[in-house]
């Protein structure tokens, strides 16, 4: 995650205090001194349970992983607030480790990411509103207490045991996993013989996988713009049945393959409200249920039913079969 234009040989400058007018961001101040992200030293303060305030030193174009934060620290935390930091003496997007004692009279412990290592001439808050300073160097303008790895990890990243480029994919959390301890085998006094011969509380764990966590996982990976489309192995309904218009003879033909379909053992979903065939195609749609059948005066006319898998885009193809074969022609789809 080394900068592509970081110049190793790159001279230290003297240290300056300079007048700014300039946005909070990281971006604002990179703009106004005409430098990149990476030659910001940008200072986070949190609070920590317990611990009080800690400042947390990072290069400007990484962000700070808050997990890995917590670990390090053992402690519980959240980003100071404004108000906190006004509380505190601290002048909002103008933070750094740079003189900050005599600036504020603050005596604020700082932790570093490894980044800011290698960099020379930081540009930086000068720990008052509308001032900065430029050519901050590490170890002679200001000190760290420590390092650590507390770096956000994202995609182009190289890998530590590989060298290649991290890539950045999307993932559902489906299921939990959870270390007990020995909470409960203690409560209910449930002890197994260790390797010494001693009685000790067995160590619990648990894993879930939730329901509707899944089904929101299934929705994920099978959807379109229209949306869901259920697998078969999974689907509320194998079949999707509806009549378009109001005739006797439509209406009819629909109830009887409706009662015929269940009688096989097929689970269908029979649409009879009185709408246009916009809804109910829409809705077919949307529910996506893997097969639609629907009856009509044409699709009569036409010698059957209309029958379509419910596909990506709903570019499946749509085929009329024969009212005396949609029973074989449903289980035989169902089946594959």
């Amino acid at each position: 995650m080394t900068p592509d234009s970081l110049d190793e040989n790159e001279k230290e400058i003297d240290l300056k205090e300079v007048e700014m007018t300039r946005g909070f961001s990281v971006a604002d101040n990179a703009k106004a001194h005409g430098v990149p992200d990476w030659k910001i030293l940008k200072t986070v303060v949190y609070e920590v349970a317990g611990g009080g305030l800690v400042g947390v030193c990072i290069r400007g174009d990484l962000n700070v992983n808050e997990y890995k934060l917590q670990k390090y620290l053992k402690a519980e935390l959240r980003a100071a607030s404004p108000e906190i930091l006004k509380k505190a003496s601290l002048v909002q997007g103008y933070i750094s480790p740079v003189r900050i004692l005599e600036t504020t009279g603050v005596d604020l412990r700082f932790v570093a990411d490894h980044s800011i290592k290698n960099v020379k001439n930081f540009v930086t808050g000068a720990n008052k509103f509308g001032h900065d300073y430029i050519g901050v160097n590490i170890g002679r303008d200001f000190q760290i207490d420590d390092f650590a790895d507390l770096v956000e990890v994202r995609s182009s990243f190289k890998c530590n045991k590989c060298g290649g480029k991290l890539e950045e994919m999307k993932a559902i959390e489906a299921g939990n996993i959870f270390k007990l301890g020995t909470k409960f085998s203690e409560d209910y006094d449930v002890k197994v013989t260790d390797k010494d011969g001693k009685q000790v509380p067995v160590t619990m764990g648990c894993y879930g996988i939730g329901n509707t966590r899944l089904v929101g996982t299934i929705v994920e990976a099978q959807h379109d713009e229209n949306g869901i489309i259920w697998p078969k192995s999974v689907a509320p309904y194998s079949v999707f049945l509806f009549t378009l218009g109001d005739d006797p003879k439509v209406i009819k033909i629909a109830d009887k393959l409706y009662k015929d379909l269940w009688k096989k053992g097929v689970e269908v979903l029979y649409d009879d409200r009185n709408e246009s065939a916009g809804v109910k195609f829409k809705d077919a749609d949307l529910i996506g249920i893997p097969l639609r059948i629907v009856v009509s005066k044409r699709s009569i006319e036409n010698g059957g039913v209309e029958i379509k898998e419910r596909v990506v885009g709903s570019k499946g193809e749509s085929k009329i079969i024969k009212i005396a074969d949609v029973l074989k022609t449903v289980t035989t789809f169902i089946k594959s």
